[in-house]
């Protein structure tokens, strides 16, 4: 790739894009001036992404009648709460793995298919088996949501709290 970037003659108005979720593995002369230099973090989702993220993926689950809207919601709120540090992929993880458990339900107990709480219970510890996740990721955001929701205080305040546990 090296080869190929140094042998592309300059051209106005081209951008290259690459991307990559294990920036440990690129070759640093790859991320010299010059090649792909400019460099953009994005963090996983924090609580309030991870709840609009679930409710989008549970949305064909409501349609197709495997739960109501209100449980959709409330289930998107209880399981964003509970998966602090997880990324969209890991979610979309839980959900398959609650809808597994669903299903065998369903084929155990020739019962309607429907998702309830246990089986999205199950599906996070499935999933929380096979994720690593920061501590200090998840410590910080708990802290951050329970300080806002005990309070009531801006997120300037919170990083204030956040600099003097954790950079000190």
């Amino acid at each position: 790739m090296l080869t190929k970037i140094d042998g592309v003659r300059e051209r106005n108005n081209v951008l290259v894009i690459g991307m990559t979720n294990r920036l440990d593995l690129i070759d640093k002369a790859m991320i010299r001036p010059g090649r792909l230099e400019v460099q953009i973090k994005i963090e996983n989702p924090n609580r309030e992404g991870r709840e609009e993220i679930l409710f989008i993926m549970l949305k064909p689950m409501i349609i197709g009648n495997y739960m109501k809207m209100e449980e959709g919601k409330d289930f998107a709120s209880k399981i964003s709460t509970a998966t602090a540090g997880f990324t969209g992929a890991d979610l979309a993880g839980v959900l398959r793995s609650a809808s597994s458990f669903a299903i065998n339900r369903y084929y155990d107990d020739d019962t309607e298919i429907k998702i309830t709480w246990p089986d999205i219970e199950a599906g996070l510890k499935e999933m929380k088996k096979n994720i690593k996740v920061s501590k200090r990721k998840i410590i910080s955001e708990t802290f951050q949501y329970h300080f806002k929701r005990i309070f009531n205080q801006s997120k300037d305040k919170y990083r204030t709290l956040e600099q003097i546990l954790y950079d000190n």
